[in-house]
């Protein structure tokens, strides 16, 4: 695989390049209504993809929202920036990922657990 090349923001936790859509959150564990990110990488035939557009909707416990869209840049990776409001501590908030790219869409997930 590519190597991350990923620097800014989305280089905190981000995992090894793999092929397809990954996704991970900045920050894992955030504090009561704190900014959080979520970075998206798409890989396909071993290079990252450029243009991609990135769709995300998190599932609180009692609510589920949609974040603002993202493309990804040259490196593969969008960023979407969000405050987590006053999520449930201790309750895992899944986030689902769509990410389109020349008709083909690719789906993943990632998670976050506030503590405070």
């Amino acid at each position: 695989p590519p190597s991350s090349g990923i620097t800014g923001t989305c280089a905190q936790n981000a995992p090894a390049p793999a092929e397809g859509a990954q996704a991970w959150m900045t920050v894992p564990e955030p504090g009561r209504r704190s900014d959080n990110t979520l970075c998206v990488r798409l890989v396909v035939n071993g290079q990252p993809v450029a243009g991609a557009r990135v769709e995300a909707k998190v599932n609180y416990r009692s609510t589920i929202a949609t974040l603002d869209t993202a493309t990804t840049g040259a490196d593969g990776v969008a960023q979407l920036t969000f405050n987590i409001g006053g999520a449930s501590s201790g309750y895992t908030v899944r986030v689902d990922v769509t990410v389109t790219v020349n008709g083909q869409t690719y789906t993943t997930n990632t998670s976050f657990t506030p503590r405070y």
